[in-house]
C-alpha cells in the first residue's frame, strides 16, 4: 500500500512521464490497478 501512496504525493512522486506530472499522472498507476483486471478477465455480474 506504502508505493500507491507515493504516487498520489508529490513530494515522492517527482517522476516525469505518465505516472508523474500532475494529478491525472499521479492517480493513474492507482486506476491501472483497479482497471487491469477487468481487461485480462472476464467479469461477470448477476
Amino acid at each position: 500500500m506504502l508505493l500507491i501512496n507515493e504516487f498520489f504525493s508529490p513530494r515522492t512522486n517527482r517522476r516525469d512521464d505518465e505516472y508523474g506530472r500532475g494529478e491525472n499522472g499521479r492517480a493513474r498507476f492507482a486506476l491501472e490497478i483497479v482497471d487491469g483486471p477487468g481487461k485480462h478477465w472476464a467479469v461477470t455480474i448477476q
